[in-house]
């Protein structure tokens, strides 16, 4: 299960058993580096812990592009967070966020002049690091290691990214998973910004609470649960119009409701960002069109 092995790397990050790789090409001091792990360990003892397993498998089996300074709203719900992932290798991908609020001890520019940072709408500062461990390919275990990539954003007053800044900790050959890391931070923002999402621990077999219990008996790592808002988003739903449409899959999206966003309230009554999970629309008596997607539960 993705909480076992994520809770295993966590333990070992809050018992300082992490080292740095490429050491001959690292950037950090030993002193430094130990610093880093400790502060590491504390965001992970106060914040949320989230498994966004389930959000790394839905974008990563996407076949669609994503705009990541229009798509997405990524005010922190929280002051400290720690966003998890396990993907299909079994690698562990731990991502320790702090969140500051201004005046910030450190600000940057882009070098491109048609995307600069407006400091003075900036209302949060997001710290970003990257731990890894779990296992490599074949199913080797393979040692917690880190802080390997760190971000920092600079996020607007409304929510948008301002702008996304990668530092290089380790002389590491380039990677994409670092960029699939950024996608699930932001997705799981994106998504804990909507009205019908919820960040919870769910309930769990009684086996499975005692192996987290034997690993780290105080950690607690939540899921991301959607709230239906509807039971039209169940089965094959109503048409929007009286012209008959064929059934078909309609992709899980991101919808907006009330005044603030230039429409009507969502059944009259609801305001907010919604996420609305992937469903079926139409009438099969009007055909269907097969299309292929990945279902969430």
């Amino acid at each position: 299960m993705p909480a076992e092995e994520i809770a295993k790397v966590l333990r070992d990050i809050k018992l300082g058993r992490v080292y740095q790789p490429y050491t001959t090409n690292s950037l950090m001091t030993e002193v430094h580096h130990a610093e880093v792990v400790r502060i590491a360990a504390d965001v992970i003892d106060l914040g949320v812990v989230v498994d966004a397993t389930a959000v790394y498998e839905r974008f990563t089996h996407e076949d669609k592009l994503v705009a990541v300074y229009d798509d997405h709203i990524c005010a922190p719900p929280w002051d400290a967070a720690t966003i998890c992932y396990v993907n299909e290798w079994g690698n562990v991908h731990i991502n320790v966020l702090t969140s500051l609020d201004p005046p910030f001890d450190v600000t940057w520019q882009p070098d491109d002049l048609d995307h600069l940072i407006d400091w003075g709408r900036v209302r949060w500062c997001l710290m970003i690091s990257l731990y890894m461990g779990g296992r490599a390919g074949g199913g080797i275990p393979v040692p917690v290691q880190g802080p390997l990539w760190m971000w920092r954003v600079a996020v607007y007053e409304d929510g948008t990214p301002a702008d996304i800044r990668w530092f290089e900790v380790c002389k590491l050959p380039a990677n994409l998973d670092f960029d699939n890391d950024m996608l699930v931070i932001l997705q799981t923002l994106n998504l804990a910004n909507c009205t019908n999402v919820q960040i919870v621990e769910p309930e769990r077999p009684r086996p499975e609470r005692k192996r987290l219990a034997r690993i780290d008996p105080g950690l607690r790592v939540s899921e991301i649960h959607i709230r239906p808002i509807s039971k039209s988003y169940r089965g094959l739903g109503t048409p929007l119009s009286q012209v008959p449409v064929a059934a078909h899959s309609v992709r899980g999206h991101f919808s907006r409701y009330g005044p603030k966003y230039g429409r009507g309230l969502l059944f009259g009554k609801y305001e907010g960002r919604f996420w609305v999970p992937q469903h079926l629309r139409g009438s099969a008596e009007a055909g269907e069109v097969e299309q292929t997607y990945i279902v969430e539960g």
